[in-house]
């Protein structure tokens, strides 16, 4: 088990324990010899805990040593919708799910319906494996999502 999974462990076991989980994944995006792949998980559970400025570092970090493409979809996304910049989050999403091997897992559809992008939720959809009428019902969320504001009230709602 990793530091990062040990964090979000932490993280799942309640209100008593979300400080510790978030030193925790300060910790891992401060650790120069962390892996790439636990700095985005890290930075994933900081975007979730509020840490918002932290998990734009944890971000960055991420990109830049190459974490794998289904950890940055999560992580990128949030942080792009997170600063107002639907467009910035569609096509990060885009590109890191295009690096992602099939199957997609099913939380990737609803992933790309927030990040308000109908056409990509509906591919995701799919390549994960979903029927036609699921399918569609990722696209028409993407496309009621498409408002920036909008997809961040519903990412980043506390």
């Amino acid at each position: 088990m990793t530091a990062a999974e040990v964090a979000w462990t932490l993280y799942r076991e309640g209100p008593g324990r979300h400080a510790e989980a978030t030193e925790l994944a300060r910790g891992i995006v401060e650790d120069g010899a962390a892996a790439a792949d636990d700095v985005a998980r890290a930075g994933t559970l900081l975007f979730a805990a509020g840490d918002y400025d932290e998990a734009v570092t944890a971000c960055r970090r991420a990109v830049a040593e190459g974490a794998a493409p289904p950890l940055l979809a999560y992580l990128d996304t949030a942080c792009a919708l997170r600063a107002g910049d639907g467009r910035a989050a569609r096509v990060a999403l885009a590109r890191h799910l295009a690096a992602t091997p099939d199957p997609l897992q099913v939380d990737m559809p609803w992933l790309a319906a927030m990040a308000g992008a109908p056409v990509l939720a509906l591919r995701t959809a799919r390549r994960a494996g979903l029927s036609w009428p699921r399918a569609a019902s990722y696209a028409a969320y993407g496309a009621w999502h498409r408002s920036p504001q909008r997809a961040c009230k519903a990412v980043c709602a506390r």
